[in-house]
């Protein structure tokens, strides 16, 4: 299924805790359907920068390579 990026957000999820270190930095990402249903998940900052992924851009959503249970979008074809 292919999305619309809406909104790209830091993620302020650590609290009064320091960012551990061996974890990447985390991006919000609000993702929008063709149906208009929205969808939000926490994948990594340097990824969507490596990919060029920005807001407006249609993407599709793959399982990020050594982070189990994360998402990573990449620019949808066509």
């Amino acid at each position: 299924m292919t999305y619309t990026v809406k909104a790209i957000e830091e993620d302020m999820a650590y609290g009064c805790e320091e960012h551990d270190e061996a974890l990447p930095v985390l991006a919000v990402v609000t993702l929008e359907d063709e149906n208009g249903l929205r969808t939000v998940l926490r994948t990594p900052d340097d990824r969507l920068r490596e990919t060029g992924v920005t807001e407006g851009c249609r993407v599709t959503a793959v399982p990020c390579p050594g982070l189990p249970g994360l998402l990573t979008l990449i620019p949808a074809e066509g």
